[in-house]
């Protein structure tokens, strides 16, 4: 209470006196005293001492990397340093060599040094001590790390190599790197810093400015360094660091590697880097790039890059490998024990091992097949980038004419060649302003394909390259595909590798048949084969990782070619030679995927004449998502929620949600959201088109205010485009209850934020419409939580889950779209919901006192029934909210167009006891009729809307006995209930049973001025 602190304790543990410091910072000072003591002891040996202190800092291994995991240990390290100072350097150079190897030797220390114990190493590597080779890569060494390392004396004069590959450095961390190793002249021979964040600056994008930097640990063991694996694009980059680095390789004539790859290299970091190869003519190997090597006139059969996507060598005993522990997703680190069977049928036993102490084994599995076990990776990830493949290409120019005579292959696999962190395109963000275009876009965020073209035009000299592998997941663009597969013709190339796939350019120029590419390709490998298959009459390639443009440059070529009759499984000559008399176009039966799809939609442009499209079952959910997205690059083994695939190559692109777990792959962020490529589609065929069908084309799974966007850019061109339109089916798309996973849900209401539930005003701000959005969220919370109980019988869950159903929202997109469809003049009928069809002409040419709001619907047989099966009961049409909606906005419509002649009276005798009313949209959707009304009768509810508003009436009164009187018993009672009860006890029945339904409909109400 007073603020002391014992400094020892006096326990009894088992029958013997213990004593233990209260804070363990005593410890660790009086431990290093000691040690020191033991150092300073004439009467003891120095070497001795060191020996039993680095058993004991090491334990149980024995290796270096024991300590720098010890916290304890650590902290008696430092300050026996301090301790010692400079005076007494010589015990702490003892104590390195005996922890750290001999004076003079390598220093290896790759996955052990990170921020946090960067002044431990610091503490062994006084400056009394020499050290030639240096290696600390794989550990998280940050701007804070290489502060306390590079202080005076860390750079020695006998460095040669030094190793920080797979670390945090930034542009700040390499300038004070390079400043100290100047400083130092240090004759250093190679230069190691790949895989950081040399050109990824301190600044943030507008907008992005909460982002933080992401890394992801190596290996399955939970004592595993981290290392990076990707980044977020919201950083400005930052080119001082490659500037340091260009100083220091010029000003050091001994230096003969310098590897700066995997750095977020921009193309303008390539081009300062390339001054190398003229400036400093010492270097050998810049960038992986064996400079020396082309400079020279002999032989140079094959420019290798990356990793052999082709090696297919066997496993054998001892190998380090990773394998999939009991078959699940994730690859762990291992080592082969054991190898059995035929070749080619080979059985392996593993031991699965610690990734910081091979020796300890953690698991061990017998017969595992090699689809399940894969060659353990080599350090961190080395891709040369967009600035890297700029110095490739500046060096091939400078290649003498031995290389150029004698090059045959060039492989590059995994090299992100058009990745450029400067090119900055971002996804739109909530509160960004709209103007008069609502329509979405592609993002071209990181992909710069200037490089690869100046690659193309360097190899241009030389002619015996046979062979070019650019495999990829990272895609160059379309027009780069072109441009390799023109190249591939001219040059006579014998294989091309695009995305997933080693293409034969000489079989696919031949090959006048059916051709099928298998593998994965992206927009660059569906561009070449469409340019290199030039006379085959069917094409069938992948198409799940290509976006809108890339899709629409396929068909380009397809159609450029009369020969090609069929994309995928399409008919293109049922569109080039049909289309121009063809008046109905049924394709519900196809179930279109997302990539045909949108090439239907392209092909729509040949049918002039189009009367009625059908496109139900088709994959038409919108790529919009509700939250703000941030660009990710290098996002590995990611689930895209916008085509529900899995993309499990190493190098991509993804837009990763802020909030929740959804993301998008670089195919979807970079195209244009398939409802606006439906809405052009659409536009452009409005002076025929009369008939619209798209049933469930999951058009409702999101809300949010960014999945809005593309909904109303569809209702403008309902609106205004769609002129002889009669008649629209959007029914199966669940617009009343949209999907929103559960982890939108949590994070949303989790992200604070008081809500608030009443109806918006007109001018609302972005402040009110973000907590009316959280307010919702809040509902989804609640009905999600809602459906996943599973704790009750069957009947029990199905009525939780529909009654959370109905208390979800509309879906965000759904009011504009309903608009759009409202104001249409042309139509007759529009269905929203499975049961009902709204008569849009009835509605809009009403001419009694009243309009009967049950009498607009149209009742309508369930799909896959036909005139032989016994009717089937439909529901009430309000039972939805998106029929109450879209009433509601066709009703304003058609009184807004005939001011003083539509009835100002409305009746609904089944909406009072529905759930529409219940719900926040329902309530505002009604009550948004009331200017336009002066009585509307709700079911047995009737309200004088006029006398209210002239203050005629002065009393309003709500029987409870009315309202439960109209109430149907049938609702709540059941039937074989009601025949085993006498007649007094069915009665008490009925009277308790129509009191609580009374209770559960009743209605909320909200009048103004009254």
């Amino acid at each position: 209470q007073r603020g002391r602190l014992p400094l020892l304790a006096w326990f009894t543990a088992r029958g013997d006196d213990r004593y233990r410091f209260a804070h363990l910072t005593f410890q660790e000072f009086l431990t290093a005293e000691r040690v020191l003591g033991d150092f300073d002891d004439d009467a003891a040996d120095a070497a001795d001492v060191a020996k039993r202190v680095a058993r004991l800092c090491t334990r149980p291994a024995g290796r270096p990397s024991a300590l720098f995991e010890r916290g304890w240990w650590q902290q008696v390290v430092q300050m026996f340093g301090d301790l010692a100072g400079p005076a007494k350097s010589r015990h702490v150079v003892k104590l390195a060599d005996a922890i750290l190897g001999e004076e003079g030797a390598e220093v290896d220390l790759a996955g052990c040094v990170g921020d946090r114990n960067a002044m431990t190493l610091a503490a062994l590597l006084p400056e009394g001590r020499d050290v030639v080779r240096f290696r600390a890569a794989d550990g998280g060494l940050g701007e804070a790390g290489c502060g306390a390392l590079v202080r005076p004396g860390f750079a020695r004069a006998c460095l040669r190599r030094l190793d920080l590959s797979g670390n945090l450095l930034d542009g700040a961390a390499t300038v004070a790197l390079c400043d100290a190793l100047t400083a130092a002249r240090c004759p250093l021979e190679a230069l190691d810093l790949a895989a950081n964040r040399l050109c990824v600056g301190p600044g943030k994008r507008p907008g992005f400015e909460t982002e933080t930097f992401h890394s992801r640990k190596r290996g399955g063991s939970a004592t595993s360094k981290l290392y990076l694996d990707y980044m977020y694009a919201a950083w400005v980059p930052d080119l001082s660091g490659v500037d340091a680095l260009c100083d220091l390789a010029a000003a050091t004539p001994t230096l003969a590697t310098l590897d700066a790859r995997s750095n977020a290299l921009t193309e303008e970091a390539g081009r300062r880097l390339s001054l190398l190869l003229d400036a400093a003519p010492h270097i050998r190997t810049l960038c992986g790039v064996r400079v020396a090597s082309l400079r020279r006139a002999d032989m140079f059969r094959e420019l290798a890059l990356g990793p052999d996507l082709d090696a297919s060598r066997p496993l054998r005993v001892g190998d380090r490998v990773e394998a999939r522990f009991r078959g699940r997703r994730r690859f762990y680190p291992a080592i082969i024990t054991a190898v059995r069977g035929p070749a080619g049928d080979e059985l392996y036993d593993v031991d699965y091992v610690d990734e910081s102490d091979d020796d300890r084994v953690v698991q061990r599995e017998q017969n595992r097949e090699r689809r399940m076990v894969r060659p353990a990776a080599a350090g961190p990830p080395r891709r040369l980038e967009a600035g890297g493949c700029l110095i490739l290409a500046e060096a091939l120019k400078r290649a003498g004419s031995g290389a150029k005579e004698t090059l045959t292959a060039v492989r590059l696999p995994r090299q992100a060649l058009a990745f450029d962190l400067s090119h900055w395109d971002p996804p739109p963000q909530p509160g960004d302003a709209l103007g008069g275009d609502r329509q979405s876009r592609a993002h071209e965020t990181g992909v710069n394909a200037r490089p690869l073209r100046a690659l193309l035009d360097a190899l241009a000299a030389f002619p015996r390259v046979e062979v070019v592998d650019v495999r990829d997941s990272l895609d160059p663009g379309a027009a780069a595909g072109e441009a390799l597969a023109d190249c591939a013709v001219e040059r006579n190339w014998t294989a091309l590798g695009l995305g997933g796939c080693l293409l034969d350019p000489r079989a696919l120029l031949r090959d006048d048949g059916d051709v099928r590419v298998r593998g994965q390709l992206k927009d660059a490998g569906v561009a070449a084969v469409a340019r290199l298959a030039a006379a085959a009459r069917s094409l069938r390639v992948s198409t799940t990782a290509v976006s809108s443009g890339g899709l629409a440059r396929l068909l380009d070529l397809a159609e450029a070619r009369p020969g090609l009759q069929r994309v995928n499984g399409l008919d293109l000559d049922e569109f080039r030679v049909r289309g121009p008399e063809l008046r109905v176009l049924d394709l519900s039966g196809a179930r279109l995927d997302r990539a045909s799809t949108r090439m239907v939609l392209k092909l729509l442009d040949h049918c002039v004449v189009l009367d009625a499209l059908d496109l139900s079952n088709a994959d038409l959910m919108p790529s919009a998502h509700p939250h703000p997205m941030t660009p990710e690059l290098f996002g590995s083994g990611h689930l895209c929620n916008a085509c529900a695939s899995h993309h499990v190559l190493s190098v991509d692109l993804n837009l990763a949600c802020q909030v929740c777990d959804n993301d998008m792959c670089g195919a979807a962020w970079r195209s244009n959201d398939i409802v606006d490529d439906l809405a052009d589609a659409l536009a452009r065929r409005g002076a025929t088109l009369k008939r619209l069908t798209l049933r469930s084309c999951c058009f409702g799974v999101m809300d949010g205010p960014i999945a809005a966007r593309p909904f109303e850019h569809l209702g403008d061109v309902l609106r205004d485009d769609l002129v002889v339109l009669e008649h629209c089916d959007l029914s199966g798309n669940e617009w009343s209850a949209p999907r929103l996973t559960r982890w939108c849900a949590e994070s949303l209401t989790d992200a604070g934020g008081d809500a608030s539930s009443g109806a918006p005003d007109d001018d609302e701000d972005e402040a009110a419409a973000e907590a009316r959005w959280r307010h919702h969220a809040q509902q989804w919370r609640s009905a999600v939580e809602a459906d996943s109980e599973s704790d009750g019988d069957d009947a029990a869950e199905r009525q939780r889950a529909n009654y959370s159903r109905t208390r979800i929202p509309l879906a965000a997109g759904f009011p504009a779209l309903a608009a759009g469809l409202a104001r249409r003049p042309s139509l007759l009928t529009v269905a929203v919901s499975d049961r009902r069809v709204l008569d849009c002409a009835r509605l809009r040419t009403a001419a009694a006192d009243a309009v009967d709001a049950d009498a607009c619907f149209l009742a309508r047989p369930p799909p896959g029934r036909t005139d032989g099966d016994p009717p089937v009961p439909a529901p009430e049409a309000f039972e939805e909210v998106a029929n109450v909606h879209l009433f509601c906005e066709a009703f304003k419509t058609a009184a807004a167009a005939r001011p003083g002649a539509y009835p100002r009276r409305l009746r609904c005798a089944s909406l009072a006891r529905l759930p529409a009313l219940c719900q926040t949209a329902g309530q505002a959707a009604v009550l948004s009729l009331f200017p336009d009304l002066d009585r509307v009768q709700l079911g047995p509810l009737a309200l004088d809307l006029d006398g209210l508003r002239s203050g005629r009436t002065t009393q309003l009164v709500i029987s409870a006995e009315r309202l439960a009187d109209a109430l149907p018993v049938r609702d709540v009672v059941a039937p074989d209930r009601l025949e085993r009860a006498d007649a007094e006890a069915a009665e008490a029945l009925r009277q308790d049973a129509a009191r609580q339904a009374a209770a559960r409909h009743a209605i909320r109400l909200q009048t103004r001025g009254c």
